[in-house]
């Protein structure tokens, strides 16, 4: 038994355990901002004029955290990119217009702006034209 008073010997100090992590090895420090110019914003219902129309279809691309495919699109003279789930209506029937191969998915497609969750500017929903 270890005398009244006296401390447990600790053979570590702070410095041996490097920055405070949490369980999964994170920093409590915030990452630095990444900005990218040329990287294409994400398509919502206000950077559109009308509720319903039609853009262009330049591509497409691989999953991201949010979707499995991201389309890449043009409206009027700028570059956006939306995010499609494979179990989307417009996923299926984008790939049973354009096919399985993603460099055939160019061309017109029609939008229009859906409500969701009591707001009337939800999202943007596309079909092929």
């Amino acid at each position: 038994m270890a005398p009244r008073g006296s401390k447990p010997d600790d053979p570590f100090v702070e410095d041996d355990w490097g920055p405070e992590t949490d369980a999964q090895g994170n920093s409590d420090e915030m990452p630095d901002a990444t900005v990218d110019p040329d990287r294409a914003a994400f398509l919502k219902p206000w950077h559109l004029e009308q509720r319903q129309g039609t853009f262009e279809l330049t591509g497409a691309s691989g999953a991201t955290e949010y979707s499995d495919v991201v389309l890449h699109l043009k409206v009027g003279r700028k570059a956006y990119r939306l995010g499609l789930r494979t179990f989307d209506p417009a996923y299926a029937a984008l790939v049973k217009k354009y096919g399985k191969k993603r460099t055939e998915w160019k061309g017109t497609l029609r939008y229009k702006i859906m409500p969701h969750k009591g707001k009337p500017d939800g999202f943007v929903a596309v079909r092929p034209a």
